[in-house]
């Protein structure tokens, strides 16, 4: 009698590990973009700080340019937008004088041509902020977007 595994037993354990691998790897793509999206909550926060601390300081005066207010790290930047790695920023409403409301900036996530999600920022009246974010109907998108929520996000499942 020789020692080994039989064909049904390889061919079971094959079966089991690919049934595990598809549950896992969704969710895997999921928890990835989530750390990626960690870097344009970071952003969003700043340019909502320097938006306030222009306004503080210069009270209704025009930026001169965005680049007055915030400055986006790794980016390279031409006219109003920016790209990173991850991400694209469009802050053209930084023309904005320091009274006025509408959206501060926005932008989005691309990955291989597939736009996962948007954002913008909106400035109000009452001088607070709303951010939300544009699922564009991925799964991706949508989990991104639901788990913003929590930190103060306006969640919607179309885009901008």
């Amino acid at each position: 009698m020789t020692k080994g595994f039989t064909l049904i037993e390889l061919m079971v354990v094959v079966l089991i590990i690919g049934i595990l691998s598809s549950i896992a790897l969704p969710q895997y793509t999921v928890a990835v973009e989530k750390a990626r999206a960690a870097e344009m909550v970071t952003n969003v926060r700043n340019i909502i700080q320097g938006d306030q601390m222009w306004r503080l300081v210069h009270r209704n005066e025009k930026y001169t340019t965005w680049k007055d207010v915030y400055t986006i790290p790794g980016a390279t930047c031409s006219g109003t937008s920016c790209q990173t790695k991850d991400f694209t920023y469009d802050l053209d409403g930084f023309a904005m004088d320091g009274s006025g409301t509408g959206v501060v900036a926005n932008g989005d996530r691309l990955a291989d041509g597939e736009n996962f999600y948007e954002w913008d920022i909106m400035r109000n009246a009452d001088r607070t902020y709303t951010k939300t974010c544009y699922a564009n109907g991925t799964r991706v998108g949508r989990a991104v977007c639901r788990s913003l929520e929590g930190q103060g996000w306006v969640y919607s499942e179309g885009g901008q």
